[in-house]
């Protein structure tokens, strides 16, 4: 933990931030087009592989939220590092407080 928050706040970027690194140092990848539909398609797979798992008891309307952690290797193949069924709701630094903000506006929208 010595090393926290020595590059970014709350060791956190942002997908713009991430975006103007990769065209800094890496001037063909688009965060956008090459590992955001990667991740997506983690997701799907993973909420796939457990569907009759999840609300079992059928109570509607009901909503989970999932934490999902990703790695994104030097040859940019991302990787399913964990999904976390009881994610960390704290807030660390302002991009954090901001998306759990529309996070949590968006699913008690729903309820």
């Amino acid at each position: 933990m010595e090393n926290y928050g020595t590059f970014e706040e709350g060791n956190t970027l942002s997908y713009e931030d991430f975006q103007q690194f990769l065209d800094e140092e890496y001037k063909d990848v688009n965060f956008q087009e090459h590992i955001v539909p990667r991740m997506k398609d983690l997701i799907i797979d993973s909420i796939l592989s457990v569907k009759n798992l999840l609300n079992p008891n059928r109570i509607h309307p009901s909503f989970e939220l999932f934490g999902y952690d990703f790695m994104i290797d030097e040859d940019f193949r991302v990787w399913l590092i964990e999904i976390n069924t009881n994610p960390y709701l704290g807030l660390p630094n302002k991009l954090i407080k901001k998306s759990s903000t529309f996070t949590f506006y968006i699913i008690f929208s729903f309820t």
